[in-house]
């Protein structure tokens, strides 16, 4: 129609439009219930916590819809970035929610792979493929990420597994693909190292802006990280492939066309 907005066609245009509309009354909400709770000027303290609890449910899903939106257009960087860093800061990162939930975490292998993919991104990918993993597992589980080179392509694997009765504790465990190596080829150093520590929100930054706060969370949640974090490598080239219910991990291709292998072997 004449004289039509041509932006109304676009509709991931229209839809990142309605999110930013929302987050400025969500976290007017939010810091609201907080400064109430904080000064004692609540009468009903239980459903004021309730309120908040839930105004976080919103907020975190109002921030993943954004991030979904923006995860295919907005992550390639024209300088590749080594995965094997972010992958380690990722690791640490996620040592918290891995003790928290008794689960083990280690790494092994090594990578000199890089990826088109802006270093925030890429460790974001990480955080929730992996962090949805450790979600998913009881207890007990210990889960191991693989790091391989190959010809075609840099492949970089999550699965868990049961550890044996005498397994060493966490701090002195090897990792089980000992064949293979931990970070820089040594065995020993596979396992993750201590937690970074947590940094609180800046009072002038927006609650969606904020990073994700690891605590138990809905299966939908958990699939839209994923999801987030399958666009994003995707947008770069690569590829991830999800294992079926009965056996959770992952494994994320970078082929030598998207990794620069051949620049970073040299």
């Amino acid at each position: 129609m004449a004289g039509a907005e041509p932006n109304l066609c676009q509709s991931d245009d229209v839809l990142r439009d309605l999110l930013h509309f929302v987050s400025q009354p969500l976290t007017t909400l939010h810091c609201a219930l907080e400064g109430s709770l904080a000064q004692g000027e609540v009468e009903c303290e239980e459903d004021t916590l309730l309120a908040l609890e839930q105004t976080d449910r919103v907020i975190e899903a109002v921030r993943l819809m954004r991030e979904y939106l923006e995860a295919e257009r907005g992550c390639p960087s024209p300088a590749p970035v080594p995965i094997t860093s972010a992958l380690n800061n990722v690791l640490e990162q996620l040592a918290v929610l891995a003790e928290a939930r008794g689960v083990r975490l280690f790494a092994c292998g090594v990578s000199k792979a890089a990826i088109p993919l802006r270093d925030a991104w890429l460790q974001r990918a990480l955080l929730y493929l992996i962090g949805a993993l450790i979600e998913s597992e009881p207890p007990g589980r210990a889960i191991t990420v693989l790091m391989e080179d190959g010809p075609p392509q840099a492949v970089i694997s999550g699965h868990s597994f049961q550890p044996s009765q005498n397994a060493r504790s966490p701090k002195h465990a090897q990792s089980p693909h000992r064949d293979k190596g931990g970070r820089d080829g040594d065995p020993e150093a596979s396992l993750v190292g201590d937690p970074a520590s947590g940094r609180g929100m800046d009072p002038a930054t927006s609650a969606l802006d904020c990073p994700p706060r690891y605590v138990p969370e809905s299966n939908i949640l958990r699939q839209a990280k994923k999801a987030i974090a399958q666009r994003a490598f995707e947008s770069s080239g690569a590829s991830v492939e999800f294992y079926s219910e009965n056996r959770p991990g992952f494994t994320i291709r970078i082929p030598q066309s998207a990794s620069a292998l051949n620049q970073l072997s040299a």
